[in-house]
């Protein structure tokens, strides 16, 4: 799956939005819980670079065990039209 420009530019969109409400809400002492992605401090978060193995249609997974032998999480890589991966974590 290539994750296309309309889509992309929207998640950018928001990004931008979801920092202006955040913002706001901070100025005000509203509490805000909004999860960011780690890497980059972006709700939707991109890249040039996947890591981890390619798996099928271009896409990429970095996957760690966890402390079981049923427990996996890491980062699932999607590309996107414009040559880049949109990152999203997983935790299963």
């Amino acid at each position: 799956m290539t994750i296309p420009q309309e889509i992309v530019k929207k998640m950018e969109a928001a990004n931008a939005l979801i920092e202006e409400v955040r913002e706001w809400l901070l100025d005000n002492d509203v509490e805000f819980e909004g999860t960011k992605y780690e890497g980059t401090g972006e709700y939707f978060a991109f890249t040039e670079f996947p890591k981890g193995e390619e798996q099928f249609d271009g896409e990429y997974c970095l996957q760690h065990q966890g402390f079981c032998e049923d427990c996996f999480y890491g980062t699932y890589y999607y590309p996107t039209y414009d040559g880049k991966y949109f990152m999203i974590d997983f935790d299963i």
